[in-house]
């Protein structure tokens, strides 16, 4: 692998902070990937008091020879135009960019081959809108109102969608990818911040003193027939939208751009995507000489398209009606080569925000209203903007394995009382009652002996189930420790569920190699799980096991032995010199009980 594949491997594994930007489109102007890690220094700004001030520095970076990386939060604006706004809508920062010697650079095809190792296979679980629909309207009804009194000709209103069940960060941004090919896709790892931003809107792109913005506006969910397309290509409610847009855009690049440059060289184009189509103008000009990054920032930011016109009097209604933060959404993303030669900047919508000490995230979304807007249709339009990004979670269920011997079943009421929980915790449907049915059933049919008996639900509470002999232990298992962390905050590694991709792969990579099971380790170096087993050390006469928090299965025959060994046995965070120093370690579920295992580091 080469060094470059190695340090973006490492970044999407949550080794380093950084910023991944990346085009899954390859169109001509965007046929490269670029990876920003182990910067020089760091600029962030805390304080709406030093967002001028703050970008300068960047600026100077950039005049000594230096890239910058990284974004600006939508409020940024709320100063670079004079907007006041209340305390409690300045997110923190309100802009960060490191600064880079150099960027790794990749072909499309060269960091897809990375992005492969990630699985990819589901994304955000529910997502509770901050805003009910009754809500929605009556702020719709509050901004028709403003726009009837000619306060303005058009206003974005937006909101936020929370959630708090998604698999790990570089899952998610494949998964999304997958969903939504663009061109300024960008993973951001900042503290205890990961953005994941699938944009398909460039904010600007610089190139040799030339400057090309393409604001988006209007727009067509899918699925949709030839007829409602053509349609929406010729609608002049759309059409005016966009052009109110062009203008406000035209009027900005003026600031900074050579007297009588500026131009729309193509306008109303129509690019379609995995979920939607969009409507795009292309605004382009030549830079004044003396138009550093600051000036070019100052005079575009934020973008028309995610404002509304006339700019100023649009951003003030919007801090009146809308009650979240935007923050880095509809902000900007992006790079500044050395002395501002290129410049590439994405307007961050279709993203999602984590915060990843706390476990939980929100996707921004909404849409350009006007006077003949229709509220419902607006509000339509915002849920289906993140669609490409929901999960299936329907495509997994989840399922026990229950020991089944001398007519009867081991720690049955445990393993039920797992199931239900789980259920509950993902939304399925659940019939204990019919459960327990169906492992009887399935008893009759296994016949006798020592079984293990398997019992799987699906969302809709579809009961399946199946089973199997269990064979007599020949010895010590023998484990080897899996080279890829888990994620202690991937609430899949604390259900029983048939998604366990990674668990299964690097089972099937440690049999072909001769061992029985795998160990896993997460992301702060502790010590987890096996693969169908929780593991214990014995140390001074002591049973220790890794508590649930490091990211694992409540195993049923871990939750007994804990109970049954009360001052024998306990939890705790093992590392792996606690399993080299260990007296014994042991590997342990409720169908092949406690065995000894040998660890192979």
């Amino acid at each position: 692998m080469e060094k470059k594949d190695k340090a973006l491997s490492g970044f999407l594994k949550g080794k380093n902070n950084g910023v991944f930007l990346h085009t899954s489109l390859q169109s001509a102007a965007d046929r490269r990937s670029l990876l920003f890690i182990d910067a020089v220094k760091t600029i962030r700004c805390e304080s709406q008091k030093h967002v001028l001030s703050s970008l300068k520095c960047v600026e100077r970076m950039i005049r000594r020879g230096y890239y910058a990386a990284g974004y600006i939060a939508y409020e940024a604006g709320l100063v670079l135009n004079g907007v006041n706004a209340k305390n409690n809508k300045w997110p923190r920062p309100l802009l960060m960019f490191g600064i880079y010697k150099k960027p790794f650079v990749f072909e499309a095809r060269e960091a897809d081959a990375v992005l492969r190792e990630f699985c990819g296979g589901q994304g955000i679980g529910s997502m509770k809108p901050s805003v009910a629909p009754a809500e929605y309207k009556k702020n719709f009804t509050k901004i028709r109102a403003l726009l009837k009194e000619g306060e303005a000709y058009q206003i974005n209103l937006c909101f936020k969608m929370f959630f708090s069940l998604y698999p790990r960060a570089a899952e998610l941004f494949l998964y999304g990818l997958k969903n939504q090919k663009t061109c300024y896709a960008a993973f951001i790892r900042d503290k205890n911040k990961t953005i994941l931003s699938f944009s398909p809107e460039l904010f600007f792109r610089v190139d040799a003193g030339k400057i090309r913005m393409k604001p988006m506006k209007g727009t067509l969910l899918k699925p949709a027939s030839k007829a409602s397309l053509a349609k929406f290509k010729k609608d002049s409610k759309t059409a005016a939208e966009n052009i109110m847009i062009v203008d406000l855009v035209r009027n900005d690049l003026g600031k900074i751009c050579v007297h009588s440059s500026v131009a729309a060289p193509r306008l109303f184009s129509v690019e379609e995507y995995d979920t939607l189509y969009q409507m795009t103008s292309t605004v382009a000009g030549r830079l004044k000489k003396e138009a550093g990054f600051a000036d070019v920032i100052r005079a575009l930011f934020p973008s028309g398209s995610v404002t509304g016109a006339p700019k100023r009097r649009a951003m003030e209604i919007i801090g009146e009606i809308e009650k979240d933060r935007r923050g880095i959404y509809t902000g900007a993303i992006g790079y500044a080569a050395p002395r501002m030669k290129k410049a590439v900047f994405n307007i961050p919508i279709r993203t999602a925000v984590i915060d990843t000490y706390a476990g939980s995230g929100e996707f921004g979304t909404g849409s350009g209203i006007v006077y003949d807007s229709n509220p419902e249709a607006e509000h339509k339009e915002c849920l289906g903007k993140a669609e490409f990004i929901r999960g299936r979670y329907e495509s997994f269920k989840i399922f026990e394995s229950i020991l089944h011997e001398n007519g009867g079943f081991f720690l049955l009421g445990s393993h039920l009382k797992r199931l239900e929980k789980a259920a509950r915790f993902f939304g399925f449907m659940f019939d204990k009652s019919a459960v327990v049915k169906r492992l009887n059933r399935e008893v009759v049919k296994a016949g006798g002996g020592k079984r293990k008996i398997r019992v799987f639900v699906g969302a809709n509470g579809r009961i399946e189930t199946d089973n199997a002999p269990v064979k007599p232990p020949a010895g010590p298992l023998k484990a080897c420790v899996w080279r890829e962390n888990t994620c202690s905050r991937d609430v899949f590694l604390r259900h029983k569920t048939t998604k366990r991709e990674m668990y299964d792969r690097a089972l099937k990579s440690a049999k072909e190699k001769g061992y029985d099971e795998v160990v896993f380790i997460n992301e702060r170096g502790e010590v987890t799980e096996a693969h169908s087993s929780n593991l214990f050390v014995l140390k001074n006469g002591k049973y220790y096991t890794p508590p649930v928090s490091c990211g694992l299965l409540p195993g049923t025959y871990r939750e007994d032995f804990l109970a049954k060994m009360k001052g024998k046995a306990g939890e705790k965070i093992l590392k792996i010199k606690d399993l080299r120093e260990a007296g014994r370690v042991y590997l342990c579920n409720s169908v092949r009980g406690m065995r000894e295992a040998e660890i192979v580091f």
